[in-house]
């Protein structure tokens, strides 16, 4: 296993990034590392779309970009925060299984259906969108990132800044929330 520029925590975050291999800039890093002339057409589909959106860490950038938000590093905490891996280049990363903050609203919110108010998710990021595009509305957050889960209930598309796609037996919230979608999107039948 590499030893990787990872400064460990008590949490154990550094370990279970290196679990997962050699954690590159690269690898964590999103929509900045590419030149705007190549993600306009991405943009301009998002922009336009009628169908139902649903991005995920990087895609939700992606989203935020074409409808006018900023995509900025994530900035380096102070404190013990279990969820921050720091590089030794100073960048912050939010990694690791660990619970965002549902708001009120997201209780009520059909996408929300079986979360309860701090489900644990999966992050992998050292971007984030720190106000959410216009017409969106936030749902969750975390300490180091306001907006891990936004909305925009007219035009059927979400963000996530965590990783839905990634979920365990023990962190099945992943899964719930893009079932939840699926049915909220009108793609499949609830069930």
């Amino acid at each position: 296993m590499p030893s990787g520029p990872l400064r460990p925590g008590r949490s154990g975050t550094a370990r279970l990034a290196r679990c997962h291999g050699d954690l590159r800039q690269r690898q964590l890093e999103g929509p900045d590392e590419y030149a705007q002339a190549s993600l306009e057409p991405v943009h301009t589909i998002l922009r336009e779309t009628e169908f139902p959106v649903f991005g995920f860490c990087g895609g939700f950038q992606l989203l935020a970009q074409a409808l006018g938000s900023d995509v900025v590093p994530i900035p380096k905490r102070s404190g013990d925060d279990p969820s921050i891996v720091e590089l030794e280049t100073g960048r912050s990363f939010e990694y690791g299984y660990h619970p965002i903050e549902l708001t009120t609203a997201a209780t009520r919110h059909p996408l929300a259906a079986g979360l309860g108010p701090r489900p644990v998710v999966r992050h992998a990021h050292g971007l984030h969108v720190p106000t959410p595009p216009r017409g969106f509305d936030t749902l969750g957050s975390t300490a180091a990132t306001p907006v891990q889960l936004a909305v925009h209930d007219e035009r059927r598309m979400v963000g996530t800044q965590f990783h839905p796609e990634y979920w365990t037996d023990e962190h099945p919230a992943g899964r719930t929330l893009i079932a939840n979608f699926l049915t909220w999107a009108g793609l499949r039948s609830g069930t």
